[in-house]
């Protein structure tokens, strides 16, 4: 456990987590310490540290935490999606997962997939809003939690 938080864990919902980078970790750890966690999503193993091809850091700890993971090239397709189907999930948590979740996916769970951004809302959507909050000289900064809608970071 990365947090320092306690809560007691419901096993009667199940939830999917969605995650690529270290960033993730603390959501993943969050997320499993108070649900049962079906199956996690993230990316490819893709050649990172001088060419080697190795998992994701959210691949690597799920496993180490005995989790199943789903690492499909393209989320969006109909196999991918009929295997989040599968895993009978009541919602979703998004952290920094790094692929554009469709619409046949949001149909999943409507207004049940939460979406953890690092940044305080509406500054810096997209992709690198860490960096950007840094090279604009942000003094403060911050996550922000919202449900997940067609668009990048678009969400309530």
């Amino acid at each position: 456990m990365r947090g320092n938080y306690k809560v007691s864990k419901d096993t009667t919902k199940r939830v999917l987590f969605f995650g690529t980078p270290e960033f993730a970790l603390p959501a993943l750890d969050a997320v499993n310490e108070a649900f049962e966690i079906p199956l996690v999503i993230t990316t490819p193993d893709r050649p990172r540290n001088r060419g080697r091809v190795t998992p994701t850091p959210i691949k690597k700890w799920a496993l180490e935490l005995g989790l199943e993971v789903f690492d499909p090239e393209k989320i969006n397709a109909p196999e991918s999606v009929e295997r989040l189907r599968a895993a009978n999930a009541d919602f979703a948590v998004v952290a920094a997962y790094g692929n554009l979740i469709g619409e046949e996916i949001l149909l999943l769970w409507p207004d049940k997939i939460l979406n953890i951004h690092p940044s305080l809302l509406p500054l810096y959507r997209g992709a690198s809003p860490m960096e950007h909050a840094i090279l604009e000289g942000d003094e403060l900064t911050g996550s922000s939690i919202m449900l997940l809608e067609r668009g990048l970071d678009s969400g309530d």
